[in-house]
């Protein structure tokens, strides 16, 4: 089944049987999928687990299918209180055009990518690839109500622990995720009744040197 955002009630499409040596091919569109395996024996049948995969043309970057993958998992997540179409993706984590109907919002952005020196082995590179995660609420200004902190620090803790340590699914290259802090509450955001914190999520890439 295809996977957009929507949680909902989607079809399930069978993409085919698997041949003898356990293999089986499927022709789909680039995007985001969900699939498992059935086994059918002795009128009985058993499921595999669900899992999550992209399809790409090849054409993308490897910074830019992190940006769809890391969208694709925090919706999966089911934050409580962010709907699917507010986990977005922009090119800087900017909340000056977001109405009040639009919080909360949690933006994807590309930040560096850097080559360690000290990393990849003879033949091969390691890239870190980092992507800032920007939670926006709204807020009261009020420092001692703490309702609206605690919520937003559950969302960075459910976030960190999807991605750390974890391999990036539909991005093959990537061999490791870390999560590392970045700011904490904005002062200029508070100022303007805006609770804004963010993540830096880094993803090792390995691949070859060279052209």
């Amino acid at each position: 089944r295809s996977f957009s955002g929507d949680l909902g009630a989607v079809e399930w499409t069978a993409g085919g049987f698997f041949d003898a040596s356990g293999e089986l091919a499927l022709q789909l569109a680039p995007g985001h999928y969900f699939a498992l395996a059935v086994t059918s024996k002795d009128g009985a049948q058993t499921a595999s687990a669900v899992q999550y995969f992209t399809v790409s043309d090849g054409g993308e970057s490897i910074h830019s299918r992190c940006l769809a993958a890391v969208q694709a998992r925090i919706r999966l997540l089911a934050l409580e209180g962010v709907a699917d179409g507010r986990v977005i993706i922009e090119k800087v984590p900017l909340a000056r055009n977001l109405a009040p109907e639009d919080l909360p919002t949690i933006v994807i952005s590309p930040k560096r990518a850097a080559t360690p020196a000290d990393a990849g082995t003879n033949g091969l590179d390691d890239v870190h690839y980092d992507v800032l995660v920007a939670l926006i609420d709204r807020d009261n200004q009020q420092p001692t109500d703490v309702e609206l902190l605690d919520r937003q620090l559950l969302w960075r803790q459910q976030i960190s622990r999807a991605f750390r340590n974890q391999r990036l699914p539909g991005v093959p290259e990537v061999i490791n995720s870390a999560v590392e802090p970045d700011d904490g509450p904005h002062e200029h955001g508070w100022k303007h009744e805006l609770l804004n914190t963010a993540l830096r999520l880094r993803f090792t890439s390995r691949g070859p040197r060279g052209f």
